[in-house]
C-alpha cells in the first residue's frame, strides 16, 4: 500500500476495551481504504459483520463474550456473555477443517449463534439480554467431516436461523422463540430395508445464503465420499413446502467434486463461483482439472449451466472467496487479490491481507486474529 497514515488510539473508557486505528491512502489515492485496530482482551475467536448496521461486528472472544465492535467510531461494547463448550478432539488432523467455535449473526445482530464446527453443539443467543433462546444439536453421526451447518435468512422481514439437527437433516428456527418452522415427519426404514419418502442420503455441509437471501446453498458430501454442493428455494421451503431441501422442486445439485469446504461464493442470485478442481471423472476416479482456478456456474430453474474453467496464476492456499457482483476477492494466505468479473483480469492486491468476512453492501472486506481487526474498502473499485 502506497501514500500517508495516521494513528489514533483511544483508551479504556465506560468499560470499553482498548482499540487503535490506522487510516491509509491506496495506490488509487482512497483514503481511509485500509483501517487498522488493535484488539486488547481475551483473543478473538471469531467475528461477522452486522448487515443491517455500517461498520458493525458482533466478536466472540475466548473468554465467551460477545462484544458490538463499531470500526466507525471505534469502540465496541460488551453484550453478554456464554459459556463455551469444548471443542471436540480433531481425530483426522485437519483432514477436514480444524475445530473452532463459530459465530453467525442476524441481519440486526439482536440474535447469533453460536456453534462448534466439526461437532455437534450450538446455542442461539438474544445479544440485547443475554438469553440463550435455542439449544443446537447437529447429531453425532460424522460431526468432524464437517462445519457444523448454520446461517441466517432474512424471510418476509423475519430473520430465521437454518441449522443442521441430524446429519441428513436441516431445519429452520425462529431464533426468538426456538420455535421450528420445518416440522415434518419422515418414517424410519421399513423392514424390507426401503427407504421412505423424502430420505436424504446426504451429510449437510457449509450454507451460504443467496444475496437477497432467497436461495441456499449447502455444501454438504455422500459417500463415497463425493461432494455435491446442492441449492434450493428458501421461500418454497417456509411457505409451501418442508421437504423442499430433501427433495422438491427447486433442488438443484450443481456439481460432483472431489472434496468439499474449499471456498466458494454467490456472485448474485443466479451465479455462483468456485475455487479449485470442480468435476469428478467417474472413470478415472479422480479429479479432472488440477491446478488454481475458478469455475462460474449459472444457476437456471432446474438446472446448473458451468461457464467454463477460468485458470488462475499461481497465488497460495485460497482460503475464502467473495464477490461484489462485478469482481472476485481471492484471499490467501499471502494476501488479497482482486479479479474483475468481465476482464478475467487483476485489478487489485492486498498483500499480507487474508480476508475472512466480505460486507457486501458497503464493500468492505475484513480481516481478524486474535488481537487485531483489519477492513478494506473496495468501493472504488
Amino acid at each position: 500500500m502506497k501514500g500517508h497514515a495516521i494513528s489514533l488510539a483511544l483508551g479504556s473508557i465506560e468499560g470499553l476495551k482498548l482499540l487503535s486505528l490506522t487510516h491509509s491512502a491506496d495506490v488509487h489515492g482512497s483514503s481511509n481504504a485500509l483501517r487498522r485496530f488493535t484488539w486488547r482482551g481475551a483473543a478473538i475467536l471469531d467475528a461477522c459483520s452486522v448487515e443491517a448496521t455500517a461498520d458493525t461486528l458482533v466478536v466472540l472472544t475466548a473468554e465467551g463474550a460477545l462484544w458490538q465492535v463499531d470500526l466507525a467510531a471505534v469502540s465496541s461494547t460488551q453484550l453478554c456473555s456464554l459459556e463455551l463448550p469444548a471443542l471436540p478432539v480433531d481425530e483426522r488432523q485437519g483432514v477436514f477443517g480444524v475445530p473452532q467455535h463459530r459465530l453467525y449473526a442476524s441481519h440486526d445482530g439482536a440474535y447469533v449463534a453460536v456453534v462448534s464446527d466439526l461437532g455437534t453443539q450450538g446455542q442461539v443467543i438474544n445479544t440485547r439480554t443475554g438469553q440463550r433462546t435455542l439449544l443446537l444439536n447437529g447429531g453425532d453421526y460424522h460431526p468432524d467431516t464437517v462445519p457444523f451447518s448454520a446461517c441466517f435468512v432474512r424471510w418476509n422481514e423475519r430473520d430465521l436461523l437454518v441449522h443442521r439437527t441430524a446429519w441428513n437433516r436441516l431445519d429452520v428456527s425462529d431464533p426468538a422463540t426456538g420455535v421450528c418452522l420445518t416440522d415434518r415427519q419422515i418414517e424410519p426404514r421399513n423392514a424390507d430395508g426401503d427407504w421412505p419418502p423424502h430420505h436424504l442420503d446426504y451429510f449437510h455441509g457449509a450454507l451460504f445464503p443467496s444475496p437477497s437471501g432467497g436461495r441456499l446453498l449447502d455444501d454438504g458430501w455422500v459417500w463415497q465420499p463425493l461432494s455435491i454442493p446442492r441449492i434450493w428455494s428458501v421461500n418454497a421451503w417456509l411457505s409451501s413446502n418442508p421437504w423442499e431441501s430433501e427433495d422438491g422442486t427447486s433442488v438443484i445439485d450443481v456439481c460432483q467434486r472431489d472434496m468439499w469446504t474449499i471456498p466458494v461464493c454467490w456472485i448474485n442470485d443466479d451465479r455462483l463461483a468456485f475455487w479449485g478442481t470442480l468435476d469428478w471423472d467417474d472413470e478415472e476416479g479422480e479429479s479432472a482439472r488440477k491446478g488454481q482456478g475458478v469455475q462460474l456456474v449459472q444457476l437456471m430453474d432446474t438446472t446448473a449451466q458451468h461457464e467454463g474453467w477460468w485458470p488462475m496464476p499461481e497465488i497460495g492456499d485460497v482460503t475464502a472467496v467473495f464477490s461484489d457482483g462485478r469482481h472476485l476477492h481471492l484471499a490467501a494466505k499471502s494476501g488479497t487479490t482482486v479479479w474483475c468479473l468481465s476482464t478475467r483480469e487483476q485489478v487489485a492486491v492486498h498483500p499480507n491481507f487474508t480476508a475472512r468476512l466480505f460486507d457486501r453492501t458497503r464493500r468492505v472486506l475484513i480481516a481478524f486474529d486474535g488481537d487485531s481487526i483489519e477492513a478494506l474498502s473496495v468501493a472504488h473499485l
